[in-house]
Protein backbone atom coordinates (compact mmCIF):
# COMPACT_ATOMS: atom_id res chain seq x y z
CA UNK A 1 0.00 0.00 0.00
CA UNK A 2 2.53 2.39 1.24
CA UNK A 3 4.71 1.69 -2.08
CA UNK A 4 1.97 1.29 -4.92
CA UNK A 5 -0.82 3.97 -3.53
CA UNK A 6 1.53 6.60 -1.26
CA UNK A 7 4.96 6.73 -3.77
CA UNK A 8 6.44 5.88 -0.55
CA UNK A 9 8.79 2.64 -1.82
CA UNK A 10 11.44 3.33 0.85
CA UNK A 11 8.85 2.66 4.12
CA UNK A 12 7.44 -0.10 2.41
CA UNK A 13 10.72 -1.79 2.22
CA UNK A 14 11.35 -0.67 5.97
CA UNK A 15 7.53 -2.64 6.68
CA UNK A 16 8.96 -6.07 5.15
CA UNK A 17 12.26 -5.71 6.67
CA UNK A 18 10.53 -5.11 10.22
CA UNK A 19 8.23 -8.01 9.21
CA UNK A 20 10.94 -10.28 8.82
CA UNK A 21 12.05 -9.63 11.36
CA UNK A 22 9.58 -10.74 13.01
CA UNK A 23 8.63 -13.54 11.32
CA UNK A 24 11.32 -14.79 9.14
CA UNK A 25 11.97 -15.61 5.65
CA UNK A 26 8.22 -15.82 4.20
CA UNK A 27 7.18 -16.11 0.52
CA UNK A 28 4.79 -13.16 0.43
CA UNK A 29 7.15 -10.86 2.27
CA UNK A 30 9.24 -11.80 -0.76
CA UNK A 31 6.92 -11.13 -3.45
CA UNK A 32 6.05 -7.77 -1.38
CA UNK A 33 9.34 -7.29 -2.38
CA UNK A 34 9.37 -8.25 -5.54
CA UNK A 35 6.80 -6.10 -6.93
CA UNK A 36 8.07 -3.10 -5.26
CA UNK A 37 11.24 -3.21 -7.29
CA UNK A 38 9.84 -4.13 -10.67
CA UNK A 39 8.06 -0.64 -9.73
CA UNK A 40 11.20 0.73 -9.23
CA UNK A 41 12.84 -0.87 -12.34
CA UNK A 42 15.43 -2.51 -10.58
CA UNK A 43 15.08 -5.55 -12.57
CA UNK A 44 18.32 -7.45 -11.37
CA UNK A 45 16.55 -7.43 -7.92
CA UNK A 46 13.29 -8.85 -9.10
CA UNK A 47 15.29 -11.63 -10.71
CA UNK A 48 17.63 -12.05 -7.51
CA UNK A 49 14.26 -12.42 -5.60
CA UNK A 50 12.70 -14.85 -7.60
CA UNK A 51 15.53 -17.42 -7.86
CA UNK A 52 15.86 -17.48 -4.00
CA UNK A 53 12.57 -18.39 -3.84
CA UNK A 54 11.78 -20.52 -7.20
CA UNK A 55 11.60 -23.68 -5.13
CA UNK A 56 8.84 -21.91 -3.31
CA UNK A 57 6.66 -20.31 -6.39
CA UNK A 58 4.39 -23.57 -6.06
CA UNK A 59 2.86 -22.47 -3.31
CA UNK A 60 1.39 -19.57 -4.87
CA UNK A 61 -1.93 -19.94 -5.80
CA UNK A 62 -2.38 -19.99 -9.92
CA UNK A 63 -3.58 -16.38 -10.39
CA UNK A 64 -0.48 -14.74 -8.04
CA UNK A 65 2.55 -17.46 -10.31
CA UNK A 66 0.65 -15.93 -13.31
CA UNK A 67 1.38 -12.60 -12.14
CA UNK A 68 4.77 -13.20 -10.53
CA UNK A 69 6.19 -15.04 -13.76
CA UNK A 70 5.13 -12.38 -16.20
CA UNK A 71 6.77 -9.81 -13.86
CA UNK A 72 9.92 -11.97 -13.69
CA UNK A 73 9.59 -12.24 -17.26
CA UNK A 74 9.92 -8.18 -17.87
CA UNK A 75 12.79 -8.12 -16.08
CA UNK A 76 14.45 -10.75 -17.72
CA UNK A 77 13.93 -8.88 -21.19
CA UNK A 78 14.65 -5.69 -19.49
CA UNK A 79 18.38 -7.24 -18.48
CA UNK A 80 18.33 -8.55 -22.12
CA UNK A 81 18.14 -12.22 -21.35
CA UNK A 82 15.03 -12.61 -23.94
CA UNK A 83 15.44 -16.25 -23.65
CA UNK A 84 14.77 -16.55 -19.51
CA UNK A 85 11.78 -13.75 -20.51
CA UNK A 86 10.30 -16.11 -22.71
CA UNK A 87 10.78 -19.35 -20.30
CA UNK A 88 8.77 -17.15 -17.83
CA UNK A 89 5.83 -15.88 -19.92
CA UNK A 90 5.07 -19.29 -21.07
CA UNK A 91 4.98 -20.56 -17.74
CA UNK A 92 2.79 -17.41 -16.92
CA UNK A 93 0.77 -18.24 -19.77
CA UNK A 94 0.37 -21.97 -18.42
CA UNK A 95 -0.41 -20.27 -14.59
CA UNK A 96 -3.62 -18.21 -16.61
CA UNK A 97 -4.86 -21.17 -18.62
CA UNK A 98 -5.34 -22.75 -15.03
CA UNK A 99 -7.62 -19.81 -14.13
CA UNK A 100 -8.75 -19.95 -17.25
CA UNK A 101 -12.43 -18.06 -16.47
CA UNK A 102 -13.02 -14.47 -17.55
CA UNK A 103 -10.90 -11.99 -18.77
CA UNK A 104 -7.92 -14.46 -17.52
CA UNK A 105 -8.65 -15.99 -21.07
CA UNK A 106 -7.43 -13.21 -23.13
CA UNK A 107 -4.44 -12.60 -20.68
CA UNK A 108 -3.90 -16.20 -21.17
CA UNK A 109 -3.46 -15.05 -24.81
CA UNK A 110 -1.95 -12.05 -24.60
CA UNK A 111 0.86 -14.36 -22.52
CA UNK A 112 1.35 -16.60 -25.75
CA UNK A 113 1.94 -13.38 -27.33
CA UNK A 114 4.09 -12.27 -25.11
CA UNK A 115 6.20 -15.53 -25.04
CA UNK A 116 6.61 -15.83 -29.03
CA UNK A 117 7.99 -12.20 -29.29
CA UNK A 118 10.35 -12.79 -26.21
CA UNK A 119 11.54 -16.28 -28.76
CA UNK A 120 11.55 -13.78 -31.59
CA UNK A 121 13.96 -11.65 -29.48
CA UNK A 122 15.86 -15.06 -28.69
CA UNK A 123 16.42 -14.92 -32.19
CA UNK A 124 14.74 -18.30 -31.92
CA UNK A 125 12.55 -17.06 -35.43
CA UNK A 126 11.05 -20.79 -36.02
CA UNK A 127 9.06 -21.29 -32.77
CA UNK A 128 8.34 -17.47 -32.61
CA UNK A 129 6.65 -18.28 -35.90
CA UNK A 130 4.59 -21.73 -34.88
CA UNK A 131 3.72 -19.86 -31.48
CA UNK A 132 1.95 -16.83 -33.05
CA UNK A 133 0.09 -18.60 -35.90
CA UNK A 134 -1.56 -20.18 -32.48
CA UNK A 135 -2.06 -17.00 -31.23
CA UNK A 136 -3.86 -15.89 -34.60
CA UNK A 137 -5.76 -18.98 -34.50
CA UNK A 138 -7.28 -18.08 -31.29
CA UNK A 139 -8.15 -14.44 -31.80
CA UNK A 140 -11.72 -15.29 -32.52
CA UNK A 141 -12.74 -16.46 -29.21
CA UNK A 142 -11.48 -12.65 -27.63
CA UNK A 143 -12.53 -10.79 -30.93
CA UNK A 144 -16.17 -10.88 -29.73
CA UNK A 145 -14.41 -8.21 -26.72
CA UNK A 146 -16.75 -8.80 -23.98
CA UNK A 147 -14.68 -7.34 -21.22
CA UNK A 148 -11.92 -4.57 -21.34
CA UNK A 149 -9.15 -7.11 -20.91
CA UNK A 150 -10.21 -8.70 -24.55
CA UNK A 151 -10.67 -5.28 -26.48
CA UNK A 152 -7.12 -4.43 -25.47
CA UNK A 153 -5.52 -8.21 -25.65
CA UNK A 154 -7.20 -8.55 -29.00
CA UNK A 155 -5.38 -4.95 -30.05
CA UNK A 156 -1.95 -5.24 -28.80
CA UNK A 157 -1.41 -8.70 -29.84
CA UNK A 158 -2.26 -7.69 -33.45
CA UNK A 159 0.47 -4.89 -32.70
CA UNK A 160 2.59 -7.15 -31.94
CA UNK A 161 2.44 -9.19 -34.74
CA UNK A 162 2.77 -5.65 -36.61
CA UNK A 163 5.91 -5.52 -35.25
CA UNK A 164 7.48 -8.99 -35.92
CA UNK A 165 6.33 -8.01 -39.27
CA UNK A 166 8.03 -4.47 -39.59
CA UNK A 167 11.07 -6.37 -38.12
CA UNK A 168 10.95 -8.97 -40.68
CA UNK A 169 11.18 -6.32 -43.88
CA UNK A 170 13.78 -3.73 -42.11
CA UNK A 171 11.39 -1.09 -41.91
CA UNK A 172 11.86 -0.86 -37.57
CA UNK A 173 12.97 2.83 -37.87
CA UNK A 174 9.45 3.58 -40.29
CA UNK A 175 7.78 6.46 -38.48
CA UNK A 176 4.33 3.85 -38.92
CA UNK A 177 2.48 4.67 -35.18
CA UNK A 178 1.42 8.02 -34.91
CA UNK A 179 5.55 9.48 -37.01
CA UNK A 180 7.09 6.84 -34.89
CA UNK A 181 8.63 3.67 -35.33
CA UNK A 182 6.48 0.52 -34.44
CA UNK A 183 7.60 -0.15 -31.03
CA UNK A 184 7.69 -3.85 -28.76
CA UNK A 185 7.79 -4.07 -24.73
CA UNK A 186 8.12 -7.16 -22.96
CA UNK A 187 4.65 -8.37 -21.64
CA UNK A 188 2.47 -5.74 -23.56
CA UNK A 189 0.07 -8.14 -24.74
CA UNK A 190 -1.02 -9.03 -21.44
CA UNK A 191 -1.31 -6.04 -19.69
CA UNK A 192 -3.56 -7.12 -16.51
CA UNK A 193 -4.39 -3.41 -16.68
CA UNK A 194 -5.51 -2.02 -19.87
CA UNK A 195 -6.38 1.86 -20.38
CA UNK A 196 -9.87 2.00 -20.96
CA UNK A 197 -9.50 4.05 -24.36
CA UNK A 198 -7.75 0.77 -25.80
CA UNK A 199 -11.45 0.31 -27.31
CA UNK A 200 -11.51 3.71 -29.25
CA UNK A 201 -8.28 2.20 -31.44
CA UNK A 202 -9.32 0.50 -34.92
CA UNK A 203 -8.39 -3.32 -34.75
CA UNK A 204 -7.17 -5.32 -37.93
CA UNK A 205 -9.31 -7.88 -39.52
CA UNK A 206 -8.21 -11.49 -39.26
CA UNK A 207 -7.57 -11.23 -43.21
CA UNK A 208 -5.30 -8.52 -42.69
CA UNK A 209 -4.03 -9.93 -39.99
CA UNK A 210 -3.19 -13.31 -41.70
CA UNK A 211 -1.27 -10.84 -44.73
CA UNK A 212 0.57 -9.92 -42.10
CA UNK A 213 1.38 -13.18 -40.72
CA UNK A 214 2.57 -14.49 -43.94
CA UNK A 215 5.47 -12.09 -44.58
CA UNK A 216 6.91 -13.64 -40.81
CA UNK A 217 6.20 -16.89 -41.80
CA UNK A 218 7.93 -17.15 -45.11
CA UNK A 219 11.38 -16.25 -43.46
CA UNK A 220 10.64 -19.44 -41.90
CA UNK A 221 9.33 -21.48 -43.52
CA UNK A 222 9.85 -19.95 -47.17
CA UNK A 223 7.67 -18.61 -49.76
CA UNK A 224 6.22 -20.99 -51.52
CA UNK A 225 4.59 -22.72 -48.06
CA UNK A 226 4.00 -19.34 -46.60
CA UNK A 227 2.03 -18.49 -49.84
CA UNK A 228 0.39 -21.96 -49.19
CA UNK A 229 -0.77 -21.91 -46.48
CA UNK A 230 -2.24 -18.05 -46.77
CA UNK A 231 -4.32 -19.30 -49.80
CA UNK A 232 -5.50 -22.06 -47.10
CA UNK A 233 -6.34 -19.41 -44.57
CA UNK A 234 -8.05 -17.09 -46.57
CA UNK A 235 -10.12 -19.78 -47.93
CA UNK A 236 -8.63 -18.80 -51.47
CA UNK A 237 -10.01 -15.49 -51.44
CA UNK A 238 -7.22 -12.53 -52.70
CA UNK A 239 -6.95 -8.71 -51.63
CA UNK A 240 -4.85 -7.48 -54.62
CA UNK A 241 -3.26 -4.91 -53.29
CA UNK A 242 -2.09 -6.84 -49.96
CA UNK A 243 -1.09 -9.51 -52.09
CA UNK A 244 1.06 -7.15 -54.48
CA UNK A 245 3.00 -5.97 -50.98
CA UNK A 246 3.75 -9.55 -50.12
CA UNK A 247 4.43 -11.32 -52.93
CA UNK A 248 6.68 -7.74 -53.78
CA UNK A 249 8.87 -8.53 -50.47
CA UNK A 250 8.59 -12.08 -51.40
CA UNK A 251 10.51 -11.42 -54.67
CA UNK A 252 12.89 -8.66 -53.01
CA UNK A 253 13.59 -11.15 -50.80
CA UNK A 254 14.82 -13.83 -53.69
CA UNK A 255 17.23 -11.46 -55.36
CA UNK A 256 18.27 -10.73 -52.36
CA UNK A 257 19.31 -14.33 -51.25
CA UNK A 258 19.87 -15.47 -55.17
CA UNK A 259 16.93 -18.09 -54.80
CA UNK A 260 16.53 -19.56 -58.09
CA UNK A 261 13.88 -22.28 -57.42
CA UNK A 262 10.27 -20.66 -58.26
CA UNK A 263 11.96 -17.41 -59.08
CA UNK A 264 10.12 -17.36 -62.26
CA UNK A 265 7.16 -18.46 -61.08
CA UNK A 266 6.79 -16.02 -58.27
CA UNK A 267 8.15 -13.24 -61.02
CA UNK A 268 4.63 -14.26 -63.32
CA UNK A 269 2.25 -14.47 -60.61
CA UNK A 270 3.84 -10.58 -59.14
CA UNK A 271 3.38 -9.33 -62.92
CA UNK A 272 0.12 -10.36 -62.61
CA UNK A 273 -1.22 -8.34 -59.39
CA UNK A 274 1.07 -5.49 -61.08
CA UNK A 275 -0.92 -5.45 -64.22
CA UNK A 276 -3.90 -5.65 -61.85
CA UNK A 277 -2.70 -2.21 -59.69
CA UNK A 278 -2.34 -0.40 -62.89
CA UNK A 279 -5.66 -1.60 -64.71
CA UNK A 280 -7.87 -1.08 -61.58
CA UNK A 281 -5.96 2.39 -60.66
CA UNK A 282 -5.80 0.54 -56.96
CA UNK A 283 -4.91 3.37 -54.36
CA UNK A 284 -5.50 0.89 -51.30
CA UNK A 285 -2.56 0.07 -48.98
CA UNK A 286 -1.44 -1.87 -46.71
CA UNK A 287 -2.24 -0.52 -43.36
CA UNK A 288 -2.86 -2.54 -40.14
CA UNK A 289 -6.77 -1.29 -39.69
CA UNK A 290 -8.06 -1.89 -43.26
CA UNK A 291 -10.29 -4.61 -44.24
CA UNK A 292 -9.27 -6.02 -47.43
CA UNK A 293 -10.98 -5.63 -51.07
CA UNK A 294 -11.04 -9.18 -52.07
CA UNK A 295 -10.90 -9.45 -56.28
CA UNK A 296 -10.27 -12.31 -58.15
CA UNK A 297 -6.74 -11.43 -60.33
CA UNK A 298 -6.37 -13.27 -63.61
CA UNK A 299 -3.42 -14.45 -65.51
CA UNK A 300 -1.46 -11.46 -67.72
CA UNK A 301 -1.49 -12.35 -71.34
CA UNK A 302 1.53 -12.85 -73.33
CA UNK A 303 0.58 -9.59 -75.18
CA UNK A 304 0.25 -8.05 -71.49
CA UNK A 305 3.25 -8.99 -70.57
CA UNK A 306 4.88 -7.76 -73.45
CA UNK A 307 3.97 -4.37 -72.93
CA UNK A 308 5.98 -1.08 -72.29
CA UNK A 309 5.62 -0.77 -68.88
CA UNK A 310 5.51 -4.58 -67.54
CA UNK A 311 8.69 -4.60 -69.54
CA UNK A 312 10.06 -2.73 -68.12
CA UNK A 313 9.30 -4.53 -64.55
CA UNK A 314 10.69 -7.91 -65.53
CA UNK A 315 13.79 -6.18 -66.84
CA UNK A 316 14.44 -4.62 -63.27
CA UNK A 317 14.01 -7.82 -61.89
CA UNK A 318 16.44 -9.40 -63.89
CA UNK A 319 18.89 -6.66 -63.60
CA UNK A 320 18.15 -6.47 -60.04
CA UNK A 321 19.09 -10.41 -59.63
CA UNK A 322 21.81 -9.96 -61.92
CA UNK A 323 23.64 -7.49 -59.67
CA UNK A 324 22.56 -9.50 -56.83
CA UNK A 325 25.05 -12.26 -58.12
CA UNK A 326 27.65 -9.47 -58.97
CA UNK A 327 27.90 -8.19 -55.51
CA UNK A 328 28.31 -12.01 -54.07
CA UNK A 329 30.57 -13.29 -56.42
CA UNK A 330 28.17 -15.69 -58.21
CA UNK A 331 27.74 -16.24 -61.72
CA UNK A 332 26.58 -19.64 -61.30
CA UNK A 333 23.37 -18.73 -60.12
CA UNK A 334 22.64 -16.39 -62.64
CA UNK A 335 23.40 -19.50 -65.56
CA UNK A 336 21.09 -20.70 -62.98
CA UNK A 337 18.09 -18.47 -63.26
CA UNK A 338 18.39 -18.53 -67.01
CA UNK A 339 17.74 -22.06 -67.14
CA UNK A 340 14.82 -21.70 -64.36
CA UNK A 341 13.35 -19.02 -66.55
CA UNK A 342 14.08 -21.01 -70.04
CA UNK A 343 11.44 -22.99 -69.10
CA UNK A 344 8.52 -19.97 -69.29
CA UNK A 345 7.55 -19.16 -72.41
CA UNK A 346 6.41 -15.84 -71.31
CA UNK A 347 9.66 -14.69 -70.09
CA UNK A 348 11.10 -15.27 -73.38
CA UNK A 349 12.71 -11.69 -73.17
CA UNK A 350 14.26 -12.23 -69.69
CA UNK A 351 16.71 -14.88 -71.34
CA UNK A 352 17.66 -12.75 -73.98
CA UNK A 353 18.68 -9.99 -71.04
CA UNK A 354 20.96 -12.19 -68.92
CA UNK A 355 22.53 -13.67 -72.24
CA UNK A 356 23.51 -10.29 -72.35
CA UNK A 357 24.99 -10.07 -68.99
CA UNK A 358 26.88 -12.83 -69.09
CA UNK A 359 28.12 -12.12 -72.89
CA UNK A 360 27.80 -8.13 -73.20
CA UNK A 361 26.42 -7.00 -76.75
CA UNK A 362 28.34 -3.30 -77.38
CA UNK A 363 25.49 -2.75 -80.35
CA UNK A 364 22.81 -3.40 -77.10
CA UNK A 365 21.39 0.11 -75.73
CA UNK A 366 21.48 -1.78 -72.92
CA UNK A 367 25.13 -2.43 -72.88
CA UNK A 368 26.22 0.60 -69.84
CA UNK A 369 24.06 -1.30 -67.60
CA UNK A 370 24.83 -5.23 -69.23
CA UNK A 371 28.67 -4.74 -69.22
CA UNK A 372 28.62 -2.84 -65.93
CA UNK A 373 26.88 -6.04 -64.55
CA UNK A 374 29.42 -8.46 -66.06
CA UNK A 375 32.50 -6.53 -65.43
CA UNK A 376 31.56 -6.85 -61.52
CA UNK A 377 30.35 -10.74 -62.03
CA UNK A 378 33.77 -11.57 -63.86
CA UNK A 379 36.08 -9.53 -62.23
CA UNK A 380 37.16 -9.75 -58.48
CA UNK A 381 40.24 -7.25 -58.89
CA UNK A 382 39.38 -3.92 -60.43
CA UNK A 383 41.17 -1.18 -61.56
CA UNK A 384 39.98 2.43 -59.68
CA UNK A 385 38.04 3.59 -62.90
CA UNK A 386 36.02 0.39 -63.23
CA UNK A 387 34.88 0.28 -59.46
CA UNK A 388 34.16 4.08 -59.50
CA UNK A 389 31.65 3.28 -62.38
CA UNK A 390 30.27 -0.25 -61.20
CA UNK A 391 29.44 1.94 -57.75
CA UNK A 392 28.13 4.29 -59.43
CA UNK A 393 26.13 2.76 -61.76
CA UNK A 394 25.07 0.25 -59.33
CA UNK A 395 23.86 3.12 -57.15
CA UNK A 396 22.11 4.83 -59.48
CA UNK A 397 19.92 1.30 -60.48
CA UNK A 398 19.41 0.50 -56.86
CA UNK A 399 18.08 3.57 -55.84
CA UNK A 400 15.58 3.80 -58.28
CA UNK A 401 14.77 0.21 -58.65
CA UNK A 402 11.91 -1.63 -57.17
CA UNK A 403 14.12 -3.90 -55.71
CA UNK A 404 16.04 -1.40 -53.73
CA UNK A 405 15.35 -2.85 -50.42
CA UNK A 406 17.21 -6.31 -51.87
CA UNK A 407 20.10 -3.86 -52.95
CA UNK A 408 20.94 -2.19 -50.23
CA UNK A 409 22.55 -4.07 -48.21
CA UNK A 410 24.47 -6.09 -50.48
CA UNK A 411 25.69 -3.41 -51.99
CA UNK A 412 26.43 -1.33 -49.06
CA UNK A 413 28.94 -4.04 -48.00
CA UNK A 414 30.84 -4.84 -51.69
CA UNK A 415 31.26 -1.29 -51.75
CA UNK A 416 33.10 -0.87 -48.37
CA UNK A 417 34.82 -3.83 -49.25
CA UNK A 418 36.24 -2.48 -52.47
CA UNK A 419 36.58 0.74 -51.31
CA UNK A 420 38.86 -0.29 -48.44
CA UNK A 421 40.82 -2.54 -50.31
CA UNK A 422 41.20 0.17 -53.78
CA UNK A 423 42.56 2.58 -50.98
CA UNK A 424 45.46 0.83 -50.27
CA UNK A 425 46.94 1.84 -53.53
CA UNK A 426 47.60 5.43 -53.06
CA UNK A 427 49.17 6.08 -55.92
CA UNK A 428 46.17 4.47 -58.36
CA UNK A 429 44.17 8.34 -57.14
CA UNK A 430 44.92 11.62 -58.20
CA UNK A 431 44.89 13.94 -54.83
CA UNK A 432 45.29 10.73 -52.75
CA UNK A 433 46.70 12.98 -49.24
CA UNK A 434 43.21 14.74 -50.20
CA UNK A 435 41.04 12.15 -51.52
CA UNK A 436 41.48 9.17 -49.58
CA UNK A 437 40.75 11.17 -46.13
CA UNK A 438 37.52 12.02 -47.27
CA UNK A 439 36.81 8.29 -48.89
CA UNK A 440 37.71 6.64 -45.10
CA UNK A 441 34.93 9.17 -43.52
CA UNK A 442 32.44 8.06 -45.99
CA UNK A 443 32.41 4.29 -44.67
CA UNK A 444 30.78 6.59 -41.58
CA UNK A 445 27.46 6.82 -43.68
CA UNK A 446 24.77 3.76 -43.18
CA UNK A 447 22.83 2.05 -46.19
CA UNK A 448 23.02 3.75 -50.09
CA UNK A 449 24.10 7.08 -48.43
CA UNK A 450 27.18 5.31 -47.70
CA UNK A 451 27.69 4.60 -51.59
CA UNK A 452 26.76 8.22 -52.23
CA UNK A 453 29.54 9.50 -50.20
CA UNK A 454 31.88 7.00 -51.66
CA UNK A 455 31.21 8.03 -54.87
CA UNK A 456 31.33 12.13 -54.21
CA UNK A 457 34.47 11.57 -52.12
CA UNK A 458 36.15 9.52 -54.45
CA UNK A 459 35.45 11.76 -57.82
CA UNK A 460 38.29 14.50 -57.38
CA UNK A 461 40.76 11.40 -57.24
CA UNK A 462 39.60 9.47 -60.44
CA UNK A 463 40.10 10.80 -64.12
CA UNK A 464 36.11 10.57 -64.38
CA UNK A 465 33.78 13.80 -63.97
CA UNK A 466 29.97 13.07 -63.23
CA UNK A 467 27.97 15.50 -64.96
CA UNK A 468 25.87 18.67 -62.38
CA UNK A 469 22.73 16.18 -62.60
CA UNK A 470 24.35 12.75 -61.66
CA UNK A 471 26.29 14.80 -58.45
CA UNK A 472 22.95 16.46 -57.01
CA UNK A 473 21.31 13.26 -57.70
CA UNK A 474 23.81 11.33 -55.10
CA UNK A 475 23.92 14.82 -53.36
CA UNK A 476 20.10 14.26 -52.82
CA UNK A 477 20.45 10.15 -51.68
CA UNK A 478 22.81 11.56 -48.27
CA UNK A 479 20.50 14.30 -47.49
CA UNK A 480 17.58 11.67 -47.07
CA UNK A 481 19.45 10.82 -44.18
CA UNK A 482 17.90 11.36 -40.56
CA UNK A 483 20.20 14.27 -39.02
CA UNK A 484 21.09 14.84 -42.73
CA UNK A 485 24.53 14.09 -42.79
Amino acid sequence: MLDEYSGDPDSALELIKQAETEFGTVIDLARARSKIYLRQRKHHDVISIVRDIDSQVDEFEPLERMFLRRETGISFAETGDWKAAASQFFQAHKDALAVASGSFNAIALGLKADYALALFKAEDLGMAVDIYREVIEQLPEIDSEDSLQAAYCSRVIRHGLLWLHVQIIGAENEPLINGEPTSMLAGMCSNPNPPADIVKLPRASLDTTWYLFATTESEAVGPTQALSNLVRRLNGKTAPSFELTFRSYILNNSIKNLTVDGFADQLNRWLDFVSYAFNQANGETLTATEVPAFAIVPITSKDTLQSERLVRFQRSAIYAFGISAALSGNISDLKALRENIEKHNNLSGAVTWIDKILSPDPDDEANDITSTIHTALTRSDLFLTQLFEITVRFLEMAAQSQFRTALEKPLTRWCQEKWKKQIESKLAFNKANLVIPEIQKSFEFPGIAGVAAIILAAEPGVPIQLNTKMREFFSEIMKALPGNY
